[in-house]
Parts: C-alpha cells; sequence; structure tokens
C-alpha cells in the first residue's frame, strides 16, 4: 500500500496534536479551607507543652515551614501537621486552626463557577452540622475535642495556683462541642485555579465567559450562591446573565503567571503551573487572619454572655486593654522585609474580612460594661450610704429624743399626745430627707 507524503504529513500532525493533548494539564480548582476552634483560655507555657506531648503521642509531625506565620504574630505558638491533607496550627490565645485541602474540582463546563458553588456550599454543610459527615469531620472532631479536653483538666489540676495570683481564669463558653455548628462557626476557602491555557491573567485581559466565572466565585450572590443558608433565596432562571460591565476585580499579584482576586466573602487565585510559595504565602495569611477574626468573635461571644456582676470593672478594663494591644499588633507587627506585594494582599484580605468591624463591635461592648458596671455600683454604694445615714440618724435620734420631750413637755405636764406627734415626724422628715438628698 502506497502511502503519500500528504498521508504522511497529516500522521506527523496528528501525533504532534496527540502528544501536546496527553502533556496539557487540565484546568482544575484545588480549594483550600480553614476551621477555626476555640481551646477556650490562653495558653501558657506548662500548657504549651502539654499540647506537644499530645502531637507527640498522636504522631503529629511538626511543621517546619511557619516562618511566615511567625513573621505576621508574635501569638502563633507552632504547626504540625495531622495528615497529608490536613495541617493544624496553634495560637497562645487559645485559638486552633485546621488548615486542609479538599477535593479537586474539574473545570469541563464553561459553568464550572456555578457548579463550584454549589459543590463549595454542600461542603460547608457536611462539616458545619449537628451530624457531620464530610470525610474529614471525624478527624476535626476527634482533635479539637481532645485539646478542649486537655485545655479544662490542666484548668482545673493547676485552679489553686490561679486563686493564689487572684487571677480570673475559666474556659470561655466557645469551647465546647455544643457551641454553634458542633463545636464550630464557620469555613473560609480560597480557591486556586490552575490553567496554562491562558496567556494573561489580568481581568481586562480575560474573555466574557472567564470573566463571569470568576465575578460568581469572588460574589456569590449573583448567582444565589451564598454561603449563609439564613436566607431562603430562589435560584435566577440564568445566573450568568449578568452584565460584566458592574464588575471589575483587581489583580492583587502583578505576576505574569499569577493572580490573586479578593472579595469579602473569598480569595481567588489563577496560576499558570502549580507554586507552592504564592500557596504557602496565602495560605499563612489567612490562617493567621482567621486565628485573630476568630479569638474576637468568640471573646466578643463570651463577655455578651457573662452576668455583669461575675466581672469587676478593673477586669473589664484589662479585658479590653490587652485585646487593643493584640489586635493593634495584630494589624502593624509584620516584618517589613517582606516584599510588598505580601503587604497589599494581607491589607486587602483585612479590609474584606471585615475584622474591623468585628474589633470595634466587642471593644465598644466591653465600654458599654463598664459603664453599666460602674452605674451599678454607685448605685449600690447610695443605697449603702443612704441606709448608714438613716441607721446614724436613728441612733443621734433615740439618743435625743427624750431631751426634745422634755423640753416640749414641760417639767408640770405628764404627758402630751400632740407633743409625742411632732417628734415622730421630726424623725420621719429626717429619714425623708436622708433619701431624697441625693436626688435634689
Amino acid at each position: 500500500m502506497l502511502t503519500t507524503c500528504f498521508e504522511v504529513e497529516t500522521n506527523k500532525d496528528f501525533d504532534k496534536y496527540m502528544k501536546k493533548k496527553t502533556q496539557e494539564k487540565p484546568k482544575k480548582i484545588i480549594p483550600y479551607r480553614y476551621l477555626p476552634f476555640d481551646l477556650g483560655m490562653s495558653i501558657d507555657s506548662d500548657l504549651s507543652g502539654e499540647i506537644k506531648s499530645y502531637f507527640k503521642r498522636k504522631g503529629f509531625e511538626n511543621l517546619t515551614d511557619t516562618v511566615l506565620l511567625s513573621a505576621f504574630s508574635k501569638y502563633f505558638l507552632y504547626g504540625v501537621k495531622i495528615s497529608d491533607d490536613i495541617n493544624l496550627y496553634i495560637y497562645s490565645f487559645g485559638i486552633g486552626v485546621f488548615a486542609f485541602r479538599d477535593d479537586e474540582f474539574s473545570c469541563e463546563s464553561n459553568r464550572y463557577a456555578l457548579f463550584y458553588g454549589r459543590d463549595k456550599k454542600e461542603k460547608y454543610e457536611s462539616i458545619l452540622s449537628k451530624k457531620p459527615h464530610h470525610k474529614f469531620s471525624p478527624t476535626f472532631a476527634k482533635v479539637s475535642d481532645d485539646l478542649r479536653k486537655l485545655t479544662s483538666n490542666y484548668l482545673r489540676d493547676h485552679e489553686p495556683l490561679y486563686k493564689k495570683l487572684r487571677e480570673k481564669h475559666y474556659i470561655r463558653r466557645s469551647a465546647n462541642s455544643s457551641w454553634e455548628y458542633a463545636g464550630f462557626s464557620y469555613l473560609m476557602s480560597t480557591s486556586f485555579i490552575f490553567d496554562d491555557t491562558i496567556e494573561s491573567f489580568e481581568y481586562e485581559d480575560l474573555n466574557t465567559n472567564y470573566k463571569k466565572n470568576l465575578i460568581i466565585m469572588l460574589e456569590p450572590s449573583v448567582a444565589n450562591l451564598e454561603e449563609s443558608n439564613l436566607l431562603d433565596v430562589e435560584a435566577s432562571d440564568d445566573p450568568y446573565g449578568f452584565s460584566i460591565d458592574e464588575y471589575s476585580p483587581k489583580d492583587w499579584i502583578k505576576k505574569s503567571d499569577t493572580a490573586v482576586y479578593i472579595s469579602w466573602s473569598a480569595v481567588v487565585s489563577i496560576i499558570k503551573d502549580p507554586d507552592d510559595e504564592i500557596i504557602g504565602f496565602i495560605n499563612s495569611m489567612e490562617v493567621d487572619l482567621q486565628a485573630m477574626w476568630f479569638y474576637t468573635y468568640c471573646m466578643y461571644d463570651d463577655t455578651s454572655n457573662l452576668n455583669t456582676s461575675e466581672f469587676k470593672v478593673f477586669q473589664l478594663k484589662t479585658r479590653l486593654f490587652e485585646y487593643k494591644k493584640m489586635y493593634a499588633e495584630f494589624k502593624l507587627n509584620v516584618d517589613y522585609e517582606l516584599p510588598g506585594y505580601i503587604f497589599e494582599i494581607r491589607n486587602e484580605l483585612i479590609n474584606t474580612s471585615r475584622i474591623d468591624n468585628q474589633c470595634q463591635r466587642f471593644t465598644e461592648y466591653l465600654d458599654f460594661r463598664m459603664e453599666e458596671t460602674i452605674s451599678k455600683n454607685l448605685e449600690e454604694r447610695q443605697r449603702f450610704d443612704t441606709l448608714s445615714q438613716i441607721l446614724l440618724f436613728a441612733i443621734a435620734y433615740i439618743q435625743g429624743a427624750p431631751l426634745i420631750y422634755k423640753i416640749l413637755m414641760g417639767e408640770y405636764l405628764h404627758f402630751g399626745i400632740p407633743q409625742s406627734i411632732f417628734i415622730i415626724l421630726l424623725a420621719i422628715l429626717g429619714v425623708v430627707w436622708i433619701i431624697k438628698k441625693d436626688n435634689m
């Protein structure tokens, strides 16, 4: 059988095409998620040692690539590798953050953002439920419960010491498996899109379909994919029917092969090839942000559920001062030798997270509780002062009443009802004056 030159060239082209096709990496999304939880109290050096011993008994490996976390926060203690997909980071103010890589998502459909958003919402519900069924849920529940129990036992064993130091130590109400969603509160995600088919990652250079998928990932409400289940919103007939003219997300990294887009509800990074440095930067920033965000939330929740009588003014002042100091360090205490774009990304993550609103809410509430406590203390003091004055007046009056009676009666009268009534009225007027004088 003869083979023409045309057929030879066609076969070569086909082989080249097939070889290229097999070498192409399919477009996919790898989500990283962050699940914070409360251990219940600050971690001192002794408790830190016990936690480390627990990790060692469980065979969890120490993480060594935590330099960036240490640069962000002096309250970061250490991280451990629980499994190939799950890391755990511990902060000295008593917050732990699970950071885990979830299932890869293939972008086969042109509407991949819609299906990815639905999958993300289902994953959230599977973890944040009273009967969780996510594949990692048993690990999250076991480790968090073990650490909370360890913290509780440590406080119980050291309670006499804390009493001697006159310090008020207790377990925060959020360090409980029955609190909110089986002991957790929320999840945060970053989504890394791996795509080696596009030439430019700038938003203006993306085609319309790419832009719409990106916008839906950044603004889930566009497609009625809000993570909250509080609002029952019907899905739109065409989630892709919106106009892209209303949106212009910013690329926060300006690299030739990577883009980072940030919104109030999501972080989306488009990467040409796997870049461990970028992934590590963003994961570290998110872990640190979620630790402080959740700590603020837990402190507000704890303070707002305590009776006023359980706190003294100086304790509220101490709590306010310590928190403001920690928050200022969180915002400002960063290694200035880091690349400039790290600061830009971190600042944008902080701004869009609305943690400043949480901070203001908590500090204003502490101010209110202090004013309330001071006011109640003044009222109690006034009541005490009034009773004391009535008692002193009564003692003085009893001592002086016989003399007044003799003066009013004269030396020839043995008993006089008008004089007795006058003395009684005089006593009543004295008591009333003492009670009312503070309001005059």
